[in-house]
C-alpha cells in the first residue's frame, strides 16, 4: 500500500477581510468583528483564534476564542461579538494559534487595531466658583478694582464645556437682578466643538446698586439628559462707590503782590 503522510494545515487570516479599520469610530457599546481564515496547506487546520480588548495603556478587561477547523484549501468566516465597550480607545488584538501557515504581504497570524466609541453629547457650564465677575465703566472698560462697586456696570465670564464627541450649538443666558430691576440677555448660537470649550462674555447696561445682586446663568436645553450642570446661580455683593482721589493744585502770584496787600 503507499505511504500516507499526516501533515496538519495551516491557516492565516485575510486582512482584507478584517471588518475594523484602525480609529475606527462607533456610537455602540458592541462590535460585530468579522474576519476570513484562509487555510494554505491543502490539508484541514486545526486553530484557535483570540481575541482580546485592552485600554490604551494596555490594561485587559476582556478575552475572547474560539476553536475552529478550517477544511483544507478553504476559506472560514468567523465572527465575534464585541460588548460592553467602555467610551473612548479600546485596543482590538486578533491572533490565531494551532496549525498555522506562512503569510503574504495580504495575509497575518496577528492582527491589531483601535476601536474608538465616541462619548455622547455632554455639555456643562463652568462651576460656579470657576465664574469671573468684574466691574466695568460707563465706556465698557475695566474698572480695575478687584471688588465691583456701585456705579459699575458687571462683566460675567463663563465656560461651555463639551465633554462628548460631538460638537454641539446652542444659547447662553444671564438674567441680572439687582435691587428688583432685572435684565435679561441671550447669546446668539455658540458652537461648541468636542472636547473643548468657550469663553462666553456678558457685558450688562443695568447700573450696579450697592447691596446684594444676584445672577442667573442657563444654557438652552442641550438634550444629554443631564440639566444639572446646565445653570448656576450666583450671589454677589456690590461695594459702597469708591472713594473719590483728591488732588489739591496751589498756584502762586507772590511777584505781583505789594506787602500788606489782601
Amino acid at each position: 500500500m503507499p505511504l500516507v503522510s499526516a501533515a496538519g494545515g495551516g491557516a492565516v487570516l485575510d486582512v482584507s477581510s478584517f471588518s475594523l479599520a484602525d480609529f475606527e469610530t462607533t456610537e455602540d457599546s458592541s462590535y460585530d468583528l468579522q474576519f476570513d481564515i484562509v487555510e494554505l496547506l491543502s490539508s484541514d487546520a486545526e486553530v484557535e483564534v483570540q481575541v482580546e480588548l485592552s485600554s490604551l495603556d494596555g490594561t485587559q478587561f476582556a478575552a475572547l476564542s474560539q476553536n475552529l477547523t478550517v477544511s483544507a484549501d478553504s476559506t472560514l468566516a468567523v465572527q465575534f461579538a464585541l460588548t460592553s465597550l467602555p467610551y473612548g480607545y479600546t485596543n482590538v488584538d486578533v491572533e490565531i494559534l494551532g496549525e498555522v501557515g506562512s503569510p503574504n504581504s495580504t495575509q497575518a497570524i496577528t492582527v491589531s487595531r483601535t476601536l474608538h466609541r465616541l462619548q455622547p453629547a455632554d455639555i456643562s457650564l463652568a462651576s460656579s466658583g470657576q465664574i469671573l465677575l468684574s466691574g466695568l465703566t460707563s465706556e465698557g472698560l475695566s474698572t480695575g478694582n478687584v471688588s465691583i462697586h456701585d456705579g459699575d456696570y458687571l462683566r460675567t465670564e463663563v465656560a461651555v464645556i463639551n465633554d462628548g464627541d460631538f460638537s454641539w450649538t446652542g444659547t447662553l443666558s444671564q438674567s441680572l437682578n439687582v435691587q428688583s430691576v432685572s435684565e435679561n440677555q441671550t447669546t446668539s448660537d455658540l458652537t461648541v466643538d468636542a472636547q473643548s470649550s468657550l469663553i462666553v462674555f456678558f457685558t450688562s447696561t443695568l447700573q450696579l446698586v450697592e447691596g446684594s445682586a444676584s445672577l442667573e446663568l442657563a444654557l438652552n436645553d442641550t438634550g444629554d439628559g443631564d440639566s444639572s450642570d446646565e445653570s448656576r446661580s450666583l450671589t454677589f455683593v456690590v461695594s459702597p462707590p469708591p472713594l473719590p482721589l483728591m488732588t489739591l493744585t496751589f498756584s502762586s502770584d507772590m511777584g505781583e503782590l505789594t506787602a500788606g496787600d489782601t
